[in-house]
């Protein structure tokens, strides 16, 4: 059995430094935008960086924490063998750097950000990843009373492309999760 894909219906952020992370924000104030029905979505409050030079050395900026959580699934198997997270993301140079499963506060199991590299070890831009799937479950023991639980759920981060320096405004449209059993 799989689920439809659901999306969060609580979106929080925190900040690991707040004076040099970026904010996310939505033109009408409210973070519970990451949806397809939507007619809104997340952007950085400012452009995301990375600058290089002599002087200043590398600097690479990254986003806030995004936690989606309270994931309204339609049916949850009895036995969970696969977790899948799909992201819509507007991005330029800016890649995630954490997608990882929440739970109670917590991060659980593992990050499954990866980078698609070319022959030339260039860093591929994926417009609409799909983190997960079918038989994976992050390094976690998933029950389907944690995927019923409102604090269940994934938080995001993103940054600035490791090796090309740039400016770009970072908007996220929406977030879901699919869970396979």
């Amino acid at each position: 059995m799989t689920t439809s894909w659901a999306y969060p219906l609580t979106v929080t952020q925190t900040a690991e430094f707040s004076d040099t992370d970026i904010e996310f924000y939505s033109s009408n104030g409210n973070l519970n935008v990451l949806s397809p029905d939507s007619s809104d979505h997340l952007r950085t409050l400012k452009n995301v960086l990375h600058l290089s030079n002599a002087t200043a050395g590398d600097i690479r900026q990254q986003t806030y924490y995004l936690n989606c959580t309270g994931f309204d699934f339609d049916q949850i198997p009895n036995s969970i063998t696969g977790i899948a997270v799909q992201l819509n993301v507007t991005r330029g140079r800016v890649l995630e750097k954490d997608v990882q499963l929440i739970y109670q506060g917590n991060v659980i199991g593992n990050s499954l950000v990866y980078y698609h590299q070319d022959i030339e070890n260039h860093i591929a831009v994926i417009p609409n990843p799909i983190y997960g799937g079918d038989s994976e479950l992050w390094g976690a023991t998933i029950t389907p009373a944690m995927l019923a639980d409102p604090t269940f759920g994934v938080q995001l981060r993103f940054g600035s492309h490791p090796f090309y320096p740039h400016s770009e405004v970072l908007q996220v449209h929406w977030v879901a999760m699919q869970v396979y059993g």
